[in-house]
């Protein structure tokens, strides 16, 4: 059984059933927005479900509807919308989107990839769409189908760096490290000032273990944008690999004290200071610090036994 209908018992305000049974529609949703602005979101999911009966077209009022039920986080309504708004075929991508948004969240992949995609056939120009369905699609373990979604958007936009971005996390899944290194350096010549993008740049590099390139591209985002974790955290690395181990050292110690979740420098920081025998006491306790939080991860694992010897 499908989930239950509003108890049609239950009476409306006096405003919305006059504007309801006057058949002004206008009047109908200045009633629903002022009682959505006192906070009497139930009463006014109850008017819009009324009204969509009345005015089944109206692309506002699902707009309406689809707000009130997110923010009162009405799980059953909330599908049963999206069963109605599939079954009228509506062609309004940021309801898809907000459904998309809403399934993702609760972490129903098959019903956000769903919605995202029906966003994206609504509006082809709508790049976030694509976007966020092949976030959806890489969290259910199908890059190919993430791949072939944005490589046909960036046929309709090659200027869109949103979508070079999402190809390089594809390719990046799929272990496809130097096609995602390009990718990003794509983004990056299409919104160089956007630091994300040049931080997978770097990440990607690294991957590719392109050591002196992904340090470059390091220390252009921690050049503009000094505050960037996983800025000093690729330079550490990309340095350390080069051998500039005084310079890597103050990258890493940069980053640990921008890191929020700082567990992994921990155990990249510690596999770093466990290679100088003046340090190896230092290195130990970042290599437990990082087990406590990865207690799986056999290299510190390796590396703090062996200390211990």
């Amino acid at each position: 059984m499908g989930p239950a209908a509003p108890d049609p018992a239950r009476l409306l305000a006096s405003d919305l059933e006059a504007a309801l049974g006057a058949g002004n529609l206008e009047a109908f949703a200045s009633a629903v927005d002022a009682h959505l602005s006192h906070h009497d979101d139930e009463g006014a999911v109850r008017a819009l479900w009324a009204g969509l009966q009345r005015w089944p077209t109206d692309a506002a009022l699902a707009r309406r509807l689809a707000d009130a039920l997110h923010r009162t986080a009405d799980r059953p309504g909330m599908r049963r919308f999206a069963t109605w708004v599939h079954q009228r075929r509506l062609a309004a991508a940021d309801i898809h989107f907000a459904l998309g948004t809403w399934a993702e969240e609760r972490g129903e992949v098959g019903a956000a990839a769903r919605a995202f995609s029906r966003a994206a056939r609504s509006d082809p120009d709508d790049s976030e769409a694509v976007v966020r369905l092949a976030r959806t699609l890489r969290r259910a373990h199908r890059a190919d189908l993430a791949e072939r979604a944005v490589r046909r958007a960036l046929e309709r936009h090659p200027e869109a760096a949103d979508l070079h971005a999402a190809l390089g996390y594809v390719l990046v899944d799929a272990h496809r490290a130097v096609a995602a290194a390009a990718a990003f350096r794509e983004a990056v010549r299409r919104e160089p000032s956007w630091a994300t993008y040049r931080e997978d740049l770097a990440s990607a590099l690294m991957l590719c273990e392109r050591w002196r390139e992904a340090a470059v591209e390091a220390q252009a985002v921690v050049r503009d944008h000094p505050r960037s974790e996983r800025g000093w955290a690729v330079l550490a690395a990309g340095l350390a690999r080069l051998g500039k181990r005084e310079h890597a050292d103050t990258s890493f110690r940069r980053a640990l004290e921008l890191a929020r979740q700082p567990a992994r420098l921990h155990g990249n920081y510690g596999l770093f200071l466990a290679a100088d025998p003046a340090r190896l006491f230092e290195a130990a306790r970042h290599l437990r610090v990082a087990l406590e939080t990865f207690p799986d991860w056999e290299e510190v694992r390796l590396a703090l036994e062996q200390l211990g010897r």
